[in-house]
């Protein structure tokens, strides 16, 4: 009995820790963002705010305040993959994981 109560709780702890040893996907649609077309904003200020919604996705609203994130805030293209403008006149952002994880 002593050893069967040892096997279960073996085999629980074997299944609880699979997940943690699992690596994540990257989602890259989770990493692009795209800014509608407006005309009193210029691009780097279009640009700054798509990279603000993207730490606000990533560490939630109130990260976007954090003084590192406001002085990387002050240069997006060090953390974007590529940039391309929409149909709608709009700008699509990719942002490069890596470098927003890091």
């Amino acid at each position: 009995m002593y050893q069967v109560r040892n096997t279960i709780i073996l085999l629980l702890l074997v299944l609880v820790m699979t997940p943690a040893a699992l690596q994540a996907a990257v989602l890259e649609d989770f990493y692009q963002v795209e800014m509608p077309a407006r005309e009193e904003q210029d691009r780097g200020q279009a640009l700054r705010e798509a990279f603000e919604l993207m730490i606000a996705r990533q560490a939630g609203t109130e990260a976007v305040d954090r003084e590192a994130v406001q002085a990387a805030a002050q240069d997006p293209q060090a953390f974007m993959r590529r940039i391309a403008g929409t149909e709608a006149g709009g700008v699509r952002i990719d942002f490069e994981p890596a470098a927003i994880r890091g």
